[in-house]
């Protein structure tokens, strides 16, 4: 890692202390967080997978009380 996304890496985790002192809640640390933002975003992409599959479903039953 190189020293200027080091000291990102270092300024991300103070705010998150920040943060979780302010709120009063604990910092937590997710299992697989160590691997970095690519396990996140795939993470983000499942769900919205399962949004767009939901909304398939649940589309036209919304039309049909729309009047459209």
């Amino acid at each position: 890692m190189d020293r200027n996304r080091s000291f990102e890496f270092e300024q991300h985790f103070l705010r998150r202390r920040i943060l979780a002192a302010v709120l009063g809640r604990p910092l937590t640390r997710h299992a697989g967080g160590e691997v970095g933002p690519a396990r996140g975003a795939a993470r983000l992409a499942g769900r919205l997978e399962r949004w767009r599959a939901l909304y398939r479903v649940l589309a036209p039953e919304m039309r049909r009380f729309d009047g459209a």
